[in-house]
């Protein structure tokens, strides 16, 4: 029998369709899962989190043969948060391996004050215009404000800020500021 057979016969009342659709879904699932996932243990469960869903809201397919559509796009979804889930952890991962931040703010370089106003004046002489975005960003302004202010769009701003930051952080590095 069928998963669309299955489903129709659970929305025309029968109890016992409910289990084999779940067993059948569940099998099919475990199956595709395991095609998409290496880890045995987090295929399960992200099998188990998709059927939950469909627990949830098997109520809200009106037609049956679009049932079997609509589940597997769950567990696709299901299989998608996954993976954003494990990029997530293991950017974290790197980012903490990366460094312990813990020591650098215990003893804080005397000059970087003085050398970040330093390259803010270079960047200033150099492209007026980014060193603006960068002081009215500083001081609170949003997007839409200093968008006005200078009659920019919002993507050429958020061009130059980025600019603006990484010829800062350059100059802060060598002293210098390269266009």
């Amino acid at each position: 029998m069928t998963i669309t057979e299955l489903y129709q016969r659970l929305s025309n009342g029968d109890p016992a369709a409910r289990d084999l659709l779940y067993q059948q879904l569940y099998v099919s699932f475990r199956i595709l899962a395991r095609h998409r996932i290496k880890d045995w243990n987090d295929a399960e469960e992200t099998v188990q989190a998709a059927m939950l869903k469909i627990t949830n809201k098997i109520d809200q397919v009106a037609d049956p043969e679009r049932f079997p559509a609509w589940a597997h796009k769950i567990l696709k979804n299901e299989i998608i948060d996954y993976y954003r889930a494990a990029q997530t952890r293991q950017r974290r991962e790197v980012d903490q391996e990366a460094g312990d931040l813990s020591g650098v703010f215990e003893t804080p370089d005397p000059n970087l004050k003085m050398r970040l106003k330093e390259c803010l004046k270079k960047v200033n002489a150099v492209f007026p215009r980014h060193a603006r975005i960068l002081n009215l960003k500083y001081q609170g302004f949003g997007t839409k404000e200093i968008c006005e202010r200078l009659a920019v769009t919002p993507n050429n701003m958020h061009v130059m800020l980025s600019r603006v930051r990484v010829l800062l952080k350059n100059c802060l590095e060598t002293g210098e500021v390269k266009s």
